[in-house]
């Protein structure tokens, strides 16, 4: 078990918590899905989003640290190639990418399986091209289904109704 482990546990809880329980999680999802309607509830969208990307830079920050630590090299490229993987990881976990959807939990079984399906791949010795290949499938996996599903639940709907 890596020993940065517990530090990325500990770090997930907390931000679980913050966005499932607080008030503060609430205004950001309610941001995600309409900026313009969290403005008329109240929320002062600014001030929110600079916190939320302080927050976003801070962890980067610590992220960088722990990626440093583990690897005993700090180069500046050392996450080039590592953005699809993330992206397809948080919306395998049903993150929407249009905003103001998705839960934490749901991020931590989307990069279980990301990283899963990447360590299989390394293990069977695959090109980094074709594990590329594989993770953009799962990119393009994860934007088109839940685009398929609401489709296909608006036109269920939709002919319920005439009937």
């Amino acid at each position: 078990m890596p020993k940065t482990l517990p530090l990325i546990i500990f770090f997930g809880i907390i931000f679980g918590i913050l966005l499932h329980r607080t008030p503060f999680g609430r205004r950001t999802l309610a941001i995600g899905q309409s900026a313009e309607a969290a403005k008329f509830a109240g929320i002062n969208v600014v001030r929110h989003k600079m916190i939320v990307f302080t927050f976003t830079g801070f962890m980067s920050g610590v992220a960088g640290v722990i990626y440093t630590f583990r690897f005993s090299t700090a180069q500046a490229d050392n996450g080039i190639g590592l953005e699809l993987l993330v992206i397809s990881a948080c919306l395998l976990g049903g993150v929407s990418i249009f905003g103001g959807i998705g839960t934490m939990w749901g991020v931590v079984a989307g990069v279980l399986l990301a990283s899963s399906v990447e360590s299989w791949l390394t293990l069977q010795e695959i090109n980094a091209q074709w594990r590329t290949i594989v993770t953009g499938i799962l990119l393009l996996i994860s934007v088109a289904a839940p685009v398929m599903v609401d489709k296909y639940k608006r036109a269920r709907a939709t002919s319920a109704n005439k009937a």
